[in-house]
């Protein structure tokens, strides 16, 4: 793909903050900056993520499309992950192949310069009657990138280009991001989610045995 470089891109897209809000929780904050100088030049751009899954689960139907791309004479289909049941429960537990730094309306405008991308846990069944004592886990596969309409092809995999990530430390991180997510039995009675992103790890959620969150 060739991106001219007549108008102004992103570029600096770093991390700024990484915390553990809540348990079973993950929270990443981003800023970047634009080639110009100017963020306000970032109108015709977006900037978002390409996540796929893998493990325990399996690619579903195709849930809906990018919205805010349609403008643009591009088409992008998302499409659900349905985790397994049990530890998961039967209704609402899929993951949508989307942009999370904003929940189902698709990639974001750039010129504000700043997001934060969570990573949570999914409902659990709170029909079971006792999970596995088998770690039960999925995996995300994530990359960042960014879109500008005025010299990019509509076609995927060329519509957007791969945005350099440098973590806390200032350290470029090679794609792809490996997320991780394990639910796995802590005791006879309780049972613990843990997601994982870039070695850092949310603090425990526990569950008992009928899917019931703990204090």
């Amino acid at each position: 793909m060739t991106v001219v470089t007549w108008h102004a891109h992103p570029t600096n897209f770093h991390e700024t903050a990484r915390v553990k809000p809540a348990p079973g929780v993950v929270r990443f904050s981003y800023q970047w900056d634009s080639t110009s100088g100017d963020l306000a030049d970032l109108a015709n751009c977006r900037l978002g993520e390409w996540v796929t899954y893998s493990g325990a689960g399996a690619m579903g139907t195709q849930g809906g499309q990018y919205t805010e791309m349609q403008g643009w004479g591009i088409t992008i289909p998302w499409y659900w992950f349905k985790l397994t049941r049990p530890p998961y429960g039967s209704g609402g537990s899929f993951i949508g192949l989307k942009n999370p730094m904003r929940g189902s309306a698709g990639w974001e405008l750039k010129t504000q310069g700043a997001t934060n991308d969570t990573l949570s846990y999914p409902p659990f069944d709170p029909g079971a009657t006792g999970f596995g004592s088998d770690p039960v886990s999925f995996a995300g596969s994530q990359v960042y990138g960014y879109r500008c309409n005025t010299c990019m092809h509509n076609d995927p995999p060329t519509w957007f280009a791969v945005l350099e990530y440098k973590d806390i430390g200032g350290y470029t991180v090679a794609y792809p991001i490996l997320i991780s997510h394990v639910f796995s039995q802590y005791s006879s009675l309780r049972w613990k989610w843990v997601v994982t992103k870039l070695n850092f790890a949310s603090e425990p959620l526990y569950v008992d045995g009928n899917g019931n969150i703990l204090p």
